[in-house]
């Protein structure tokens, strides 16, 4: 497994956990732990699958060049 496969995985299940942990707690330090924690699982899938946003001309010639093949 990559390090940052090993990162992700780890922060998405601390985060996960102590999103659980806070509901039984009602600890405001528990559930800024889990965001930050989120936020670092956010920010590692982001630098590996960047959002692909297409404006509508580039879908029209997209979908025009679909229909030519």
């Amino acid at each position: 497994m990559k390090k940052r496969e090993f990162v992700f995985n780890l922060s998405l299940f601390a985060g996960c956990l102590l999103f659980a942990l806070s509901m039984f707690n009602n600890s405001v330090w528990i559930i800024a732990a889990a965001l930050i924690a989120s936020s670092i699982a956010l920010k590692v899938y982001r630098q590996d699958n960047p959002k692909m946003n297409k404006n509508y001309k580039e879908l029209v010639v997209e979908k025009s060049m679909r229909k030519k093949i």
